[in-house]
């Protein structure tokens, strides 16, 4: 419940038009906000709120997914909500410490809440199901499918057309020979062989 919380959060500070969302937190914890509280946008508690939720939003442009975790968790009060002194409550904080980990691999929140998203359609994927499943390369590793489609195999595109430089290595940790050559161009190698792997019958390629 805590993870939905805190992505219902993020999704709202992302777009503040999130209905969705906002019927998910709007009293969590509780801020005493009830249906006709909610319909009088004047009420001083719903005008607290939204002017929270829109100084996190601009917040989010300047720090870091793991760091706005943080902020929500403070300001909104669901740290001490979560911390309510019970062994239960350790362990859902825990759960929050966990997804600050997961954040930390992503660039902004619209790519942090596109990665949770695409891990949890895998995670409720249905093998059996007679539906196009969207995936990443990353996230298809270990998984077959009788049809697979490879698209934007465009050169400088795919896998994506953001590069980083290869962290240096100093010598002396090093405990095996590297391969030589574009970095680069061998992970985009690896990764197309992982894609291709993926099909049982069937494999397409398209440049769009």
């Amino acid at each position: 419940k805590e993870i939905k919380d805190i992505l219902s959060f993020l999704k709202l500070i992302l777009n503040l038009q999130d209905k969705v969302s906002l019927k998910r937190i709007i009293n969590t914890p509780p801020l005493g906000i009830g249906e006709k509280t909610w319909q009088n946008k004047e009420n001083p508690k719903c005008k607290m709120f939204y002017e929270m939720m829109a100084k996190l939003r601009i917040l989010s442009q300047d720090i870091q997914v793991p760091e706005l975790i943080d902020e929500v968790m403070f300001k909104t009060g669901y740290k001490d909500f979560l911390l309510d002194g019970t062994e239960e409550g350790e362990s859902r904080y825990e759960n929050i410490e966990e997804l600050k980990s997961v954040a930390q691999s992503t660039e902004n929140l619209e790519d942090f809440l596109a990665k949770v998203a695409l891990v949890s359609d895998v995670d409720n994927l249905k093998e059996d199901g007679e539906a196009v499943t969207l995936m990443t390369l990353h996230n298809a590793k270990g998984l077959e499918f009788p049809v697979v489609f490879l698209v934007n195999m465009v050169a400088n595109r795919f896998p994506t057309i953001q590069r980083r430089e290869q962290i240096p290595i100093p010598d002396a940790l090093v405990k095996e020979i590297l391969p030589e050559g574009d970095y680069h161009l061998e992970e985009e190698r690896r990764l197309f062989y992982v894609g291709m792997t993926r099909a049982k019958e069937r494999l397409y390629f398209s440049a769009a």
